[in-house]
């Protein structure tokens, strides 16, 4: 009998233990509650559910594909983050941009066509008829898929090599790094090269083992495609034994072919001076080289009348063109002194609703 009381006390007493301990669980959460009650906290947790967070943080995300190994393309796609974002927006106008990093080149302008979720993308000009010209089938119709928004700026071919190669032509024959299958530096350069007829033995490593293969002589140049200056390139300097390749096709007129006139279509003029890269080029001296354009490219949303996603696009194209000259303020990249929104490009199509505004705006 007086095991089975010891047994019941020390039952009674884990009893008591676990009833205070449920009693102070209890008032804490009643505490807890009673505050987010004063607070104005309890009746917000009521009204918002994640569904209807989830569909406002989507109604207002703007997606940006940019090429990851373009330093040109990141700042721009900051500087887009930070002028259409800004600041005392209301929670009805608010956009958030949200840049997505991927390959470049040919890939940018598939995800715009085909990825879930993507908007917008910053692609180069000749990469549309480069797809069309691969798989005819496929993009016949690409051009009226993808429509501009605007051409933000000029991506120079920077052709660098041992100083004993004075022309892109003396590079026949020669192994030349062109970076990765259908990025914008492997096809504007195969382009290039094919039309002048100087056929190179092609490298496709990244730029960074491309570079250091060049210092020791294993490779005889590389290129890259980008506005200048490229940071992957400014810290070069004479002592490295290395120099950019002049490329005169477009200002010799000896050079001037039908095949140059086909060049034109996509490509243009342009230099490589001391400001881009002192280290490398004489002051007051300039470097002949080809450019690229380079666009905001956005899919055809003028096919669908009344679609989310083309409100949310219509959204972003309104302000951009209305804090455009937020853009050219200093600490932004310099190349948006290049963009020219009114500007047409060959074959390619603008989106309707930015016709308008040009339009409006003369």
């Amino acid at each position: 009998m007086c095991h089975l009381n010891r047994n019941m006390r020390k039952f009674c007493k884990k009893c008591t233990c676990k009833i205070m301990l449920l009693f102070m669980v209890l008032m804490i959460n009643s505490s807890i509650s009673l505050a987010d009650e004063k607070m104005g906290l309890k009746s917000k947790v009521s009204t918002t559910t994640l569904n209807s967070a989830r569909k406002a943080i989507n109604k207002n995300t703007v997606t940006l594909v940019i090429d990851a190994g373009s330093d040109t393309q990141v700042h721009i796609a900051k500087d887009i983050v930070d002028v259409i974002e800004g600041e005392n927006q209301t929670t009805r106008d608010h956009i958030r941009i949200l840049p997505i990093l991927s390959k470049g080149g040919a890939q940018n302008a598939l995800d715009i066509m085909f990825l879930n979720g993507v908007d917008l993308g910053i692609i180069q000009t000749d990469i549309l008829a480069h797809l069309r010209g691969q798989n005819w089938s496929l993009y016949n119709n690409i051009f009226s898929k993808i429509k501009f928004i605007t051409k933000l700026y000029h991506a120079e071919w920077h052709v660098i090599g041992n100083k004993k190669y004075k022309n892109i032509r003396d590079l026949k024959g020669k192994l030349v790094n062109i970076s990765a299958a259908n990025s914008g530096t492997n096809i504007m350069s195969r382009n290039i090269f094919e039309l002048l007829g100087v056929k190179t033995k092609y490298t496709t490593y990244n730029n960074e083992v491309a570079l250091e293969k060049l210092k020791r002589g294993e490779i005889d140049a590389m290129i890259m495609v980008g506005g200048a200056p490229l940071n992957k390139l400014s810290g070069l300097t004479k002592e490295d034994g290395l120099h950019f390749i002049p490329a005169t096709f477009f200002f010799d007129s000896s050079e001037k072919t039908p095949l140059v006139n086909v060049l034109e279509h996509f490509y243009f003029p342009s230099y490589l001076s001391h400001e881009h890269y002192p280290g490398l080029i004489e002051k007051g001296s300039k470097v002949p080289t080809v450019a690229n354009g380079i666009m905001l490219a956005v899919y055809n949303w003028d096919q669908s009348k009344n679609s989310a996603r083309k409100r949310k696009i219509e959204k972003f194209i309104n302000r951009f063109f209305a804090k455009f000259p937020d853009f050219t303020e200093i600490g932004r990249h310099p190349k948006w002194k290049e963009t020219s929104l009114a500007a047409e490009i060959p074959e390619w199509q603008r989106l309707n609703q930015v016709k308008k505004l040009i339009k409006s705006k003369n």
